[in-house]
């Protein structure tokens, strides 16, 4: 393994942001099918930027997604500066996403919310839904050799000659989201190859599944209310109370449920609302995008003439 700059090139964003923050970047080479380690290999990428003081161990960072995730070293030195100095941190891109043998169907993220994130309130959108996903089938039949491949056991394997190529014994390991499901995985299979864990706002492993967002609608509903007291009195043009807030939400699904309204060069309908109105981070910066994006959507309901933000581009 041979440790080297991160960024490919000028436009190559990420790479950039790990090299400014003394990131190295390097790929470990693993076997596409374990069953077979001797046969085909692909190339992990991984970045490493070593603690600032006394190293208290690696720690493997992963934001879920699944995403491309060595930028997960920019997200914890962001979120917690001191926490990251004690530890050599660790991003991994997992296999076929980002640097490492990315695989890519060409899939369009409307598509994406059309389907992922469908809620099927009727016959049509049901049907709608299951051409959406023959669509995507089709898109990726040309990979139909390395979708075998695609699994989070082998992620959390990949993960583990990560550990091998450190040279460490023991990972310690922060995951978000979908990170956490991958961190319950890899804990599973190597339960003595993990040090300290923390896994944040994680799914039941049972739960991932046509219906895995099911569950979550009770803290999907507060966590929409609790930006809405947070609009009230930041955003009061939306409603000048968390009822009207809601009210106005309101107002929008029942526009979507006669007809979709179209933001810049998106049809929005009724089945994606759901999903459209998931709030993730309840920070302030966030709640004002979530807040401009509210603001589109109730104009486009309203027949007004509409400027997507750069969130809805």
């Amino acid at each position: 393994m041979t440790w080297h700059r991160c960024s490919t090139g000028p436009a190559d964003e990420t790479g950039g942001s790990l090299d400014a923050v003394g990131a190295q970047c390097a790929e470990v080479a693993v076997p596409l099918d374990y069953r077979r380690p001797d046969g085909r290999t692909i190339s992990i990428a991984i970045a490493r930027r070593a603690a600032t003081q006394p190293s208290r161990g690696t720690l493997v960072v992963n934001v879920g997604g699944p995403e491309a995730s060595r930028q997960g070293i920019n997200f914890f030195l962001d979120k917690s500066p001191a926490l990251a100095a004690q530890f050599d941190l660790v991003g991994v891109d997992p296999r076929f996403f980002g640097l490492s043998a990315p695989l890519e169907c060409g899939w369009r993220t409307d598509r994406y919310l059309r389907s992922a994130q469908y809620a099927s309130p009727t016959r049509a959108a049901f049907r709608d839904s299951v051409s959406v996903a023959r669509e995507l089938a089709s898109l990726c039949a040309p990979y139909r050799d390395l979708l075998p491949y695609a699994s989070t056991r082998n992620i959390a394997r990949d993960l583990d000659r990560v550990r091998a190529a450190l040279g460490v014994p023991a990972l310690s390991y922060f995951g978000t989201s979908y990170g956490t499901y991958l961190g319950a995985v890899y804990l599973q299979m190597f339960p003595g190859r993990a040090d300290r864990v923390v896994l944040d706002s994680s799914h039941a492993p049972d739960s991932y599944g046509p219906r895995w967002t099911r569950s979550t609608a009770p803290a999907d509903a507060a966590a929409l209310a609790d930006w809405a007291r947070w609009a009230a009195t930041h955003t009061p043009d939306l409603g000048a109370s968390r009822t009207a807030v809601l009210a106005t939400i309101d107002q929008i699904a029942a526009v979507l449920a006669r007809h979709p309204i179209q933001v810049g060069s998106h049809e929005v309908t009724e089945a994606m609302l759901p999903g459209l109105l998931l709030t993730v981070d309840d920070e302030d910066a966030s709640y004002q995008e979530f807040s401009a994006a509210v603001r589109v959507y109730r104009d486009a309901a309203n027949g007004l003439p509409v400027t997507p933000t750069p969130l809805q581009e």
